[in-house]
Formats: structure tokens, sequence, C-alpha cells
């Protein structure tokens, strides 16, 4: 039976397709040194209508480049220093971090491992080819220590009592993220319970965290002039345009030594949580993080150099 597939996938590919399902094996497996001379697209097309849920489709445009380059090579004509030469083109047109390099092996690598179960290749080209998923942060981190903070937040009260300085006592208290914040509605706060239910979190997952009660004595007395918790001096959610100007002004008022911004003030939760006694996986939830691996390498470090005496010996 032969099976066109062009209109399946040109949407996606941008390739002509035309593939006789019945000579590339569809029926089965078993001349696979004839697979081995098959070009590349002949085999990423069967691996498209044998598994469409494969994670290259998740990278379209890396998808179409990897198609162009090597469409008509065979595998055995494939060699991981073609491939390595192709990513790293692909970083110096892109800019692209180790990290993402990774993330686009690991996704094309599907493509392979189907191979490999099916007995086609033994190994992935890939496999040699090595990044690093863990990318040490672009910019320092900027911490803050608990009397710095206090200074912010009563100068800040001075400065914008009404828009500024509730949402900042919010992120102080919360340990929540800036855009967590500025999009809560007053319905997803239970002040009875004692309850902040963040809906709109960067995993997508919502999460609860605990009013601490001086978070519930100022949430108390704000006035509900909107369905969102904080908003400006007009009456309306912040913009992040504006909520940035409005910082940049503040800071210039009141200037410090350090250049901290609001992602600060988290970091500067997750230090003075663990330095008062906080444990990680505590952390781990009430900031929202995936897994405890992403706590750990982000302040691991910071609650180990804040052990007054680390060592367990009295001698």
């Amino acid at each position: 039976m032969t099976t066109n597939i062009k209109n399946q996938f040109n949407f996606f590919t941008n390739i002509d397709v035309d593939i006789d399902l019945k000579k590339t094996g569809a029926q089965n497996w078993d001349a696979k040194e004839n697979f081995k001379e098959l070009p590349i697209g002949s085999l990423m097309d069967r691996h498209l209508v044998e598994c469409p849920q494969t994670r290259v489709r998740t990278i379209e445009k890396i998808f179409r480049k990897f198609r162009l380059s090597f469409d008509a090579l065979s595998l055995e004509e494939l060699s991981t220093p073609m491939l390595r030469s192709w990513l790293e083109n692909i970083r110096s047109n892109h800019n692209y971090s180790e990290k993402t390099l990774c993330r686009i092996k690991s996704q094309l690598n599907h493509f392979f491992r189907y191979l490999i179960e099916h007995e086609i290749i033994e190994i992935s080209p890939l496999d040699k080819i090595r990044y690093s998923n863990r990318v040490p942060p672009r910019r320092k981190r900027i911490v803050l220590s608990k009397p710095e903070i206090i200074s912010i937040l009563q100068n800040m009260k001075s400065f914008d009592p009404i828009g500024l300085y509730p949402l900042t006592y919010a992120l102080v208290h919360t340990g929540a993220r800036r855009s967590e914040m500025t999009k809560l509605k007053w319905k997803e706060v239970d002040l009875e319970m004692g309850l902040i239910h963040l809906l709109h979190t960067k995993n997508g997952e919502n999460r609860s965290i605990r009013i601490s009660p001086k978070l519930h004595e100022l949430l108390s007395k704000l006035p509900r002039q909107s369905e969102y918790v904080f908003i400006n001096s007009n009456n309306t959610p912040w913009e992040n345009n504006k909520l940035c100007r409005r910082v940049v002004q503040f800071k210039k008022s009141h200037p410090m030594e350090k250049n901290w911004g609001f992602h600060s003030l988290r970091h500067s939760f997750a230090y003075n949580f663990l330095k008062n006694g906080g444990e990680m996986y505590q952390l781990q939830a009430i900031l929202g993080h995936k897994s405890i691996t992403m706590t750990v390498d982000l302040y691991g470090q910071l609650k180990a150099q804040d052990i007054k005496d680390p060592s367990p010996y009295d001698f």
C-alpha cells in the first residue's frame, strides 16, 4: 500500500515530501541494511508517521534547518563531526546558549533513538556531542540583607504608599515572582484562611502560600478599587514598562550600593529563609520550583556559606 504524506508534513517541514512507505519498509523492519542507505529525510518522515508525538515537532525552525541540511544524506554518510559543525553553526547564527543547544540535541535525538529501537543503528551520532545543561546566571545574583530590605520598604512607603509600596511589601514577604503578584486578583486572596492562591505562575502549576501576619495586616487595609490586588495610582493594574519606570524613579531618589530589582527580593527571600533555619524542600514549595534540583542549584551555596561553624569537631 502506498501512502502519500506530502500534505500531512509540508505545513511542518516546508519541504516537498513524497514517500512510498512500502519502499521504506512500512510493514516491517526486516531489511535493516537497506534502511541505512535511505535518505535521512525518508527515515525521518517514517519516524513522524509512527511517532506523531515526537519531540522533534516542538522545534519547527530547527527541524526545518536539519532537514534542509541532511535530507539527502544516508545514515552511513551522516557523521558526528558533521552534526557538531552544524550545531556550532546554529549556535553562531542565533547566539544560542549551551543550555539551548543541549535542548536542541535532546529533541533531535528522539529521531535517532527511534532508529536505535528498531536496530537500524547501534548508537546515536549525537551521543558524543556534549553541551552543559547547567549554565551560570548571566547576571550576578543580588541578595539583600534584612536591614537593607527594611530600608527599601521605609523609603518606598514615603515615595509611593498606594502603588509601589504594597506590591513590594508582598514580594518581600512571599518570595513570589513579580508577574505572579501583578496578576493577583482579590478572589484569589483568602484572608480568612490566610492563603494567597497563585494561578499565573511561570511553570503553569498553581500554588498556594501562607500569608504572614504583617502581610495579612497590610492586605486587610488595602482598598478594593479594582479586581486586582496591587494597582498603581490610577487604580489600574501595573503594566511591566510602567512598573519598571516607577522603580527606576524610586532608585534614583533613594540610591543604594546594590543595584537590586524585583527578582532580587525573591533571591533575598530564599537567602534569609534558609539563613533563618528554613528547609530546602519547604523553599521549593514556596517558590514554586518544579524540582528540588533547581532550588538546590540556585540556593544551596547560600545556605552552606551561612553556617557559622560547619566543623563537627570540638578539638
